[in-house]
């Protein structure tokens, strides 16, 4: 499925010269200086329960794919710590690109770091302090784990049951998203208590799955030993910090950066927002990242990167790498007429 999208019109969109000053930003294909990618869990598409528009998961060989057109188009893959300073250059003719990863999985250590190592490329996990010991899983990771775990699946929910076939794997992936639309009326943390009991009320083992899907301390403390990873903060890694007053929001940031220096001996200077997703950030939560010493902060806010970011490094727009196959075109097609402007707003906000 990956490996027969058509390349010829990204090949021809990387092959397109603008002028040397500054490339026409009214056109469709358009990548600025560069990109972030955003990526969660990397795993191959046909084990993944979750809908191909979803950015939870990423697909390993699409993940692989965009790696080789990036070396075969010589982009250049930087550290996070290195875009503000290429921003502030504003040179269109070496654009660059920054891998991301929102979640310390164990995929990390399985696939991606060996690919990464294979490529010599540099990126950043993010890790959230609120799973550090393993006790908790992200609402979509413990509906996941429900949903694997049992063969019918009877939850709890508004009171009333539902009681769910889910026996084969068409079966299950229907049940995934018949729960994930009955809880989407939920804040995340209620989402997240509600999916922790049903799988209790099923005998499922939450810690269990814990332990096997996300990295431990020291696990992640031997990750950040790798010269090619950088560990930034996922904040607590549940809760969007938009659904939390100011006072929380801030503790939340300030609570995982001391969790994970003590963790890591080392202070994490990069913070992703939690939640993935444009609408869970906002210039309140921007401006308290710049005010805690931060020296970038990655949104959900879909965009490429241009030279005025530099003025707003904690506000930084990526692009998603979900199963989609048209990703691989879009990704570097993107034009950043919507975002742009709104990220130029959020900077004039907070300066």
């Amino acid at each position: 499925m990956i490996r027969t999208l058509s390349l010829r019109p990204l090949n021809g969109y990387l092959n397109t010269h603008y002028f040397n000053s500054k490339p026409c930003r009214g056109g469709q294909f358009v990548m600025g200086c560069g990109a972030i990618f955003m990526i969660q869990r990397v795993r191959d598409a046909e084990a993944s329960l979750t809908a191909s528009s979803i950015a939870e998961e990423t697909d390993t060989t699409l993940l692989r794919e965009m790696l080789s057109l990036i070396t075969l188009q010589k982009l250049d893959i930087i550290p996070l710590k290195d875009a503000p300073q290429r921003l502030a250059e504003g040179n269109y003719e070496r654009r660059f690109v920054c891998f991301t990863f929102d979640g310390a999985y164990r995929s990390v250590l399985e696939t991606v770091q060996p690919l990464f190592s294979s490529y010599k490329a540099p990126y950043t996990v993010y890790a959230g302090s609120d799973f550090l010991k393993r006790d908790r899983l992200p609402g979509w990771m413990a509906l996941e784990t429900l949903v694997r775990g049992v063969d019918r699946i009877v939850p709890m929910i508004d009171g009333l049951p539902l009681s769910i076939p889910n026996r084969t794997p068409q079966e299950k992936r229907e049940a995934y998203q018949t729960i994930a639309e009955q809880l989407a009326p939920y804040d995340t943390e209620e989402r997240t208590r509600i999916l922790h009991n049903e799988c209790e009320r099923h005998d499922i083992n939450i810690t269990a799955q814990a332990e096997k899907e996300l990295l431990s301390a020291a696990e992640l403390k031997t990750l950040a030993e790798d010269p090619l990873v950088t560990i930034g903060s996922h904040a607590g890694g549940i809760a969007p910090l938009r659904e939390q007053n100011y006072d929380d929001a801030k503790e939340n940031i300030s609570q995982s950066l001391d969790a994970l220096e003590e963790a890591l001996g080392e202070r994490p200077r990069h913070m992703a927002f939690p939640g993935g997703h444009s609408s869970h950030v906002s210039v309140r939560d921007i401006k308290i990242a710049a005010d805690l010493g931060l020296e970038t902060a990655v949104t959900g806010l879909e965009g490429a990167l241009w030279p005025e970011n530099a003025e707003t490094t904690c506000a930084l727009p990526r692009i998603a790498l979900s199963n989609d196959p048209a990703t691989l075109t879009r990704v570097l097609m993107l034009g950043d007429t919507q975002m742009e402007g709104e990220i130029t707003a959020v900077g004039r906000k907070i300066a």
